[in-house]
C-alpha cells in the first residue's frame, strides 16, 4: 500500500494532476469463486489517507455475493475501447498476465471468461529455478524442444480445458510435469502449454470470426505469441497497433471502473462473471 502510494504521488507530481478518484484494485493472493471470496492485498483506507484522496476498491466483492465468480472485470471497458477505437469486425482482447483471460466483443454484445495460464507457470519457473522474475522474450522458450505427447497426456487428465470453469486462481496450475527436464525444454513446454490452453479454452467458447487484440505482459514474450499464432488461424495484433500502450489497459481499465462505481453503473455482468444479474461494485474510502 506505501508503495503505491509513492507511485501515485510520483505520478500526481510529474504529471501535475489532482486525480478526483483512485481505483485501488489491490494483488489477488486468493482466489475462491465457488467458496464466494477472492482476497486482494492492499489497505484502501491507508492509501486514501496517504494520497490525501478518495478510493475505491473491493471490486469483486459484490459481484460475488450476488451469485458471479467475481472476474473477470475489464470486459466492459474492452467493449467500450472497441467502440471507440471504431473496429468494426468482432474481436477477442486476449490479457495475457498470470492468468489469461479473454472479452470477445461484437455489436452490442460481450462476454468473457479466464482460460488457463498466461505468464504464471513460466514466471513460477524462472523465480524458482534462476531467480529471475521471467523469460525475456521467450528466449530459452524459443530454445528448447516441446515434448507433445507429454503436452497432450497432461491435457487429457486434467480440468483445464472445461467449459464449466470460469476463473482461474494461479495455485489452480503447476509445474511438476517439466521436473526432471532441462531449462530450455521446460520453458518451451511450459510457453507451449501455455498457448495451448488459451487457443484450446477459447475454440471451445467461441465460434465465430474475429481478430485478436493481445494486451498484458505476456504480449512481450515472442515465443508465446508465436505459438498463438500458430495455433489461431484469426490474425492477432499487438494492441500497440492502435496507439494504445498495451502495458497500461489493465490499470485503464480500473480507472474506467473505479468511475463507474462511483455512478453506480454495472461492473460486471451474467455474461462476464456468471452473477445472476448486471451489477454495480467497488467500495467508496471518501477522503474529506
Amino acid at each position: 500500500t506505501i508503495e503505491h502510494s509513492e507511485i501515485v504521488l510520483k505520478i500526481c507530481k510529474n504529471l501535475n494532476i489532482k486525480p478526483d478518484i483512485i481505483g485501488f484494485h489491490g494483488q489477488t493472493i486468493l482466489h475462491r469463486p465457488e467458496q464466494s471470496y477472492s482476497i486482494q492485498m492492499g489497505n484502501a483506507k491507508l492509501l486514501s489517507q496517504l494520497s490525501k484522496t478518495s478510493v475505491i476498491n473491493q471490486f469483486r466483492k459484490n459481484d460475488l455475493k450476488n451469485g458471479g465468480e467475481g472476474a473477470p472485470l475489464t470486459p466492459i471497458y474492452h467493449h467500450n475501447l472497441k467502440k471507440k477505437l471504431n473496429i468494426k469486425e468482432p474481436v477477442i482482447f486476449l490479457n495475457i498476465g498470470g492468468i489469461a483471460n479473454y472479452t470477445f466483443s461484437k455489436s452490442d454484445y460481450f462476454s468473457a471468461r479466464d482460460v488457463g495460464p498466461g505468464n504464471c507457470l513460466m514466471d513460477f519457473y524462472m523465480k524458482k529455478i534462476k531467480n529471475i522474475d521471467f523469460d525475456k522474450d521467450g528466449s530459452l522458450a524459443a530454445s528448447g524442444k516441446i515434448d507433445y505427447p507429454l503436452i497432450n497426456n497432461i491435457l487429457e487428465h486434467e480440468f483445464y480445458i472445461s467449459k464449466k470453469k470460469h476463473s482461474f486462481d494461479i495455485k489452480d496450475f503447476d509445474i511438476n510435469f517439466v521436473k526432471g527436464l532441462s531449462i530450455q525444454n521446460a520453458m518451451a513446454n511450459l510457453n507451449y502449454f501455455s498457448a495451448k490452453l488459451i487457443y484450446e479454452n477459447i475454440k471451445n467458447a467461441i465460434d465465430d470470426n474475429y481478430i485478436i487484440l493481445l494486451c498484458g505482459g505476456g504480449r512481450k514474450n515472442k515465443t508465446l505469441v508465436t505459438n498463438l499464432q500458430n495455433f489461431f488461424p484469426n490474425k492477432i495484433y499487438l494492441i500497440d497497433k492502435f496507439n494504445i500502450d498495451g502495458d497500461f489497459i489493465e490499470s485503464q481499465a480500473f480507472a474506467y471502473l473505479s468511475i463507474r462505481s462511483l455512478y453506480k453503473k454495472n461492473i460486471s455482468f451474467p455474461e462476464t462473471t456468471k452473477v445472476k444479474n448486471p451489477i454495480t461494485g467497488g467500495d467508496l474510502i471518501r477522503f474529506d
